[in-house]
């Protein structure tokens, strides 16, 4: 399973997803780990309805951060902004499926989480 995780995170890393800039998106959110430097910037488009329709990312930071942005961003076109927002980091890591992660990787791997939402981390 370890092999399998290091496998996501790396194709994510080396591959990116829709990394990039959005023309005009709807919403622009930011986010930083400060205890290790991350940062990054999520745009999202949506329709009426609140539904995102396109999504970008762009950011630096260590291999997980960055792969997780990527993988979370590829998944979020189709969901409504507002349940994404209320999403619990417990459920947000367990569909990452990121294994054991100690707890300054696990705050990598939830800033793409925590950016949309507009948490602190």
């Amino acid at each position: 399973m370890a092999e399998l995780y290091r496998q996501i995170i790396m194709d994510h890393y080396h591959q990116p997803r829709r990394q990039g800039k959005l023309k005009k998106p709807s919403q622009t959110f930011h986010g930083a780990n400060p205890l290790c430097g991350d940062t990054l910037v999520i745009e999202v488009k949506t329709d009426r309805a609140g539904v995102i329709t396109d999504v970008a990312w762009r950011g630096e930071g260590c291999v997980v951060s960055q792969a997780a942005a990527s993988w979370w961003c590829d998944s979020l076109v189709g969901k409504k902004l507002t349940a994404v927002q209320k999403l619990n980091p417990t459920v947000y890591l367990k569909r990452l499926n990121a294994g054991p992660l100690s707890a300054g990787r696990i705050r990598c791997a939830v800033l793409p989480l925590a950016t949309i939402k507009g948490d602190a981390l």
